[in-house]
This record gives C-alpha cells, sequence and structure tokens, in this order.
C-alpha cells in the first residue's frame, strides 16, 4: 500500500519530527549538531522555509517549520540526505542514519503554536537531560531569551503573540515558560507523557482524558450534521461519493478544525476519507 500524500498549505508552519533509524542517536558530537545545522540552513535557503523553533536531541529533532511553495518534505529530504551522507563518511558508516521520512503536523493556530513552542523547548527537561531549558544549548529556548542568535532562526513571530515590544515579550515568553500565564496570550498546553510525541490538540481542563474529550467533540458535531441532513453515520462514512455528502463531510471538518475538536487527520479518519481528498473538499466549500 502507498503512502499516503501530504497537505501542502504554502505560508503553514508545522511541527516537523525526524528520528534516528531504530531511534539511534543521530549526533555523536556538537560538531554534529553544528554540521546539521548547517545542512539545514543551506536546504531552508533552498526552498525558501523559515524556522521558528527547535530542539536538537540525541536520536531525533524537533522543528517548527514555515514552508513557502516547496512542501515540507523537499526541506526536510535535504537537509536529512545531505547530513547522513556527511556524517557516514565523517564515521566510516553507511546505510540509513534516519529512520523513515519525517513525521509533520499543521500547526492550526495561534494557540497551538505557543503550546508548541513550550512543548519543544522543555522536551530536554522531560527527556532528563537538563534540569531547565536554559541548561540545554541544542534548543532555541535560549535565543527567545535574546541570549544567543541564528542567521536562519525567526523569533518574532512568535514573541509578538506576547507583545508588540520586544523586551515585553521576551519577559512574557520567560513566565510563559515556567507556567505563568502571560496575561495577553490565551494558551493551553499540549498533553504528553512520552517526550518524543506530541497531541495533535490542545489540552482543555475536565475531568476525561484528551483523547476522550476529543472524540465527544468531534462525535457530536458528527452527529449534529447527520440529524440535520437525515444522514446515518454509515451513509456519511460509507463509499458514496455523491455531492451531498463531499458537502457535508466538508461542513463537519471545517466545524471541527475551526472548534479545534480534531484535526484534518483525525476527522478524515473518522469519515473514512484521505486526507487528500478531505482537503480538497474542505477548500472548495470553504470557497462557496
Amino acid at each position: 500500500m502507498g503512502r499516503k500524500p501530504r497537505v501542502h498549505v504554502p505560508g503553514g508552519f508545522y511541527h516537523a519530527i525526524l528520528r534516528g533509524n531504530g531511534r539511534k542517536p543521530v549526533f555523536f558530537c556538537a560538531d554534529d549538531r553544528d554540521r546539521w545545522e548547517g545542512c539545514l540552513d543551506r536546504a531552508l535557503q533552498r526552498y525558501d522555509g523559515s524556522i521558528h523553533c527547535y530542539c536538537w536531541m540525541t536520536n531525533h529533532v524537533h522543528l517548527v517549520v514555515e514552508v513557502g511553495q516547496a512542501p515540507l518534505s523537499r526541506i526536510m529530504q535535504y537537509a536529512a540526505s545531505t547530513y547522513a551522507r556527511r556524517t557516514n563518511r565523517l564515521l566510516g558508516t553507511s546505510g540509513h542514519l534516519f529512520e523513515r521520512r519525517h513525521s509533520a503536523f499543521l500547526v492550526r493556530d495561534d494557540r497551538y503554536l505557543l503550546g508548541l513552542v513550550r512543548y519543544i523547548h522543555n522536551n530536554p527537561v522531560r527527556a532528563r537531560l537538563a534540569d531547565v531549558p536554559e541548561a540545554y544549548v541544542w534548543s532555541s529556548h535560549r535565543a527567545y531569551l535574546g541570549e544567543v542568535t541564528r542567521g536562519w532562526l525567526h523569533t518574532d513571530r512568535v514573541l509578538s503573540l506576547f507583545s508588540g515590544r520586544r523586551t515585553i515579550a521576551v519577559c512574557q515568553y520567560r513566565d510563559f515558560m515556567h507556567g505563568a500565564d502571560p496575561g495577553t496570550v490565551r494558551y493551553e498546553d499540549p498533553a504528553a507523557d512520552d517526550c518524543d510525541e506530541i497531541p495533535a490538540v490542545s489540552v482543555h481542563s475536565g475531568t476525561g482524558g484528551l483523547e476522550e474529550q476529543k472524540s465527544a467533540s468531534l462525535e457530536s458535531i458528527v452527529h449534529q450534521h447527520c440529524a440535520r441532513n437525515r444522514l446515518t453515520v454509515a451513509q456519511l462514512t460509507g463509499p458514496s461519493r455523491a455531492r451531498y455528502l463531499a458537502r457535508v463531510r466538508a461542513d463537519i471538518a471545517i466545524e471541527a478544525l475551526d472548534s479545534g475538536a480534531a484535526t484534518l487527520a483525525e476527522v478524515s479518519r473518522r469519515l473514512n476519507r484521505s486526507e487528500a481528498t478531505l482537503c480538497e473538499a474542505l477548500q472548495r466549500r470553504r470557497k462557496t
């Protein structure tokens, strides 16, 4: 079975994760991370991308990438293959350094972006590689505090969500990283027990678990639209490609995405449709 096509949104922000093959290390010394950054910088220039947040762990990397007209896969493949070739040559080894293709999640909104930045910068703390984010030098956290700079890293977009004045934004960002409410920005933490993973939505307070809350919200949207259009769930999720069914599916996707109840991937699984098919229907529906 072929791989599912990725959804490309020009100008979109993506959370990208690239792991070592078999979860083995991809960095063996400080120079390796410098070399990785050089390969990434060239990939960004080649395919017109921007990095807004990153963390280089021992056996995987996290990035928040803003893409242009070229899809994220171009950036990740170029950086990964270039780094792997050079690392294998230096180590005298061969074979795959990275595991399969990268994971990618479209960043839905500013609230999610903030939670994602905090999640990525706290990754070394959860992995017990550092006591505090400031102690880990291979992330963009210290750049957000103004302590270091990277020519290919852009911090203004995230900091602007705190304040239009950089000095105030940095202070509020620091408080945000330590769990204090930044005041002018609404945010919620992403929930993740595994430091390698991040869920597709933010956590809402309540007694139910994250997956239960998301499923309940998406399920209620599905049933509401079925009742409104006098459909059964079986008809909605069945194989028919009738135009009126595509319209209802697109309406469900729009409401679920706009309300934060689910991601495109979750809606597509619930409706038994591919992400690409549902994305096309959604885009057509938004134009009407």
